[in-house]
């Protein structure tokens, strides 16, 4: 009888101590999920095309990592498709005046507190800057198209 007993209390040990064990994993399971919501989002794409209003020529245009090629004074690309488009954008482009070329590029690594753009036309106009500021200043800024 003695024995019985000694099996049932460690037999509710290890029950009790397997609930324990399995609760926690449930909870840190169930913590990890939330942790993870933010993320588990769909995409939502953004049309975005540029439009060149730097009085400049510009080559090789990338915005956010979409290709956009190259756009004469006063010009606009086709629209785009990207994710995450904000109303700030990295760049990067080559201008072109006369004989001068400079490379421009800024890059923003951080979009905490951004608020998406979200579904819809939308074009990042690149504004007029004088030559030796073009790479110092972000000369980018976003337009609703109304589409």
């Amino acid at each position: 009888m003695e024995l019985q007993q000694s099996d049932s209390v460690e037999g509710q040990f290890f029950s009790d101590h397997f609930m324990k064990i399995f609760f926690f994993m449930v909870v840190a399971l169930c913590a990890f999920a939330l942790a993870l919501l933010p993320y588990l989002r769909p995409i939502v794409m953004t049309d975005i095309r540029i439009k060149n209003e730097t009085g400049y020529q510009l080559r090789n245009i990338m915005v956010n990592g979409g290709a956009y090629g190259d756009l004469p004074i006063g010009g606009v690309s086709g629209y785009q498709k990207l994710p995450h488009a904000h109303d700030y954008a990295s760049y990067e482009f080559v201008a072109v005046h006369g004989e001068l070329r400079k490379e421009v590029r800024l890059f923003f690594d951080d979009n905490i507190g951004l608020i998406p753009l979200g579904k819809g036309r939308y074009s990042y106009v690149l504004r007029h800057a004088p030559w030796d500021m073009l790479d110092t200043e972000n000369i980018l800024y976003s337009v609703s198209d109304g589409d």
